[in-house]
């Protein structure tokens, strides 16, 4: 099982240790890291200065090595959209990993991390969460698009007969669907597509939409301007996890959760994860064993994520690897009972 060493984030312990990110920093060994990370990089070439190494920036459309990154105290410089920072941010920027974890990695690299008491004190990192603001957001009504519920489809209508037929042939029923809260939308933006409710805290936060028909967009969800919470911000299946649970699954979207079932897993909506879906996780506090079941073809991206996530549970992160080509919504609830043991 891979381990990410953990280190102090009491605010006054992480003031004094960022005068030793300096020379940990020298230490590191940025084209190995580069490497692992699968991202290309050039050390001589017209957009690379002396002493630098150049890849193509990930923060802008950039595809000619623009961003440098020194080679000796390694900081690094877009030229083209002027992004620029440290290692800690150079990380972050890379991985998506917030400033604790990147820092981790760094001091994991020089051997010197203070493993005691990290449970704690990563709790206190996210318990620094803006509540007035949850709060405020918390109070707004979202309204799912919605024409039918699914008990009122039809199959003698054209269009509901595309509904029904779909949910079929997926080996769903509608009473098992509609226990999720699913619906049907047969017009608007949404139009052809069963629409998922995402909830927090009981309470309806965001939605995706699922096309029934050939669409290029198989999935839709609610644009940030309009949704409570970003849908990366969340986890499909949250409220159904009971505190202090054995065991989780994490699973890439709502059909693999429902096939799953309530409480069993819940959804990241992608193959990777945030800082603010891993503080979700931490929250639930499972006890024994979080087991990362994405898509078959999504092995390095569960890698990834049972890395991070093992920094900051007590649980123990493990990875399914599913044959190529298959998702968990390819198999009966018994055969992943079976799987998941």
């Amino acid at each position: 099982m891979v381990e990410i060493k953990p280190m102090d984030y009491d605010g006054e312990v992480m003031g004094k240790r960022l005068v030793s990110v300096k020379k940990e920093s020298q230490q590191f060994d940025i084209r190995k890291y580069l490497t692992t990370q699968g991202v290309h990089f050039i050390e001589s070439g017209k957009n690379v200065g002396e002493g630098n190494i150049g890849i193509c920036c990930p923060a802008c459309d950039d595809d000619n090595f623009h961003m440098g990154i020194r080679t000796d105290i390694k900081i690094y410089n877009c030229w083209k959209c002027e992004e620029q920072g440290d290692l800690v941010k150079f990380i972050s920027l890379i991985e998506g990993a917030n400033y604790y974890l990147a820092l981790a990695k760094i001091k994991d690299s020089a051997s010197v991390i203070d493993r005691s008491d990290f449970q704690d004190k990563i709790k206190d990192v996210f318990a620094r969460k803006p509540i007035e603001e949850e709060k405020q957001k918390m109070e707004r009504n979202l309204l799912v698009p919605c024409t039918k519920y699914l008990h009122e489809l039809n199959s003698e209508f054209e269009l509901d007969e595309l509904f029904l037929n779909f949910i079929y042939e997926r080996r769903y029923t509608v009473k098992e669907l509609e226990e999720w809260g699913v619906r049907a939308e047969l017009f608007n933006d949404y139009a052809y597509r069963l629409m998922f409710p995402v909830t927090y805290k009981k309470k309806i936060v965001n939605y995706v939409g699922r096309t029934v028909i050939d669409a290029p967009n198989k999935y839709k969800n609610c644009s940030n301007n309009d949704a409570v919470f970003p849908i990366k911000d969340l986890l499909y299946g949250y409220d159904y996890v009971k505190i202090g649970q054995d065991n989780l699954v994490i699973c890439e979207g709502v059909f693999d959760v429902i096939r799953f079932g309530k409480g069993v897993a819940v959804g990241i909506f992608g193959k990777a994860i945030t800082v603010n879906q891993m503080e979700l996780l931490y929250s639930l506090e499972i006890k024994k064993r979080i087991l990362i079941v994405l898509d078959g073809d999504a092995l390095r991206d569960a890698e990834k994520i049972a890395k991070e996530l093992q920094a900051i549970v007590k649980a123990k992160v493990e990875v399914k690897c599913l044959p190529s080509c298959h998702d968990p919504d390819d198999y009966t609830k018994e055969q992943l009972k079976e799987i998941i043991k």
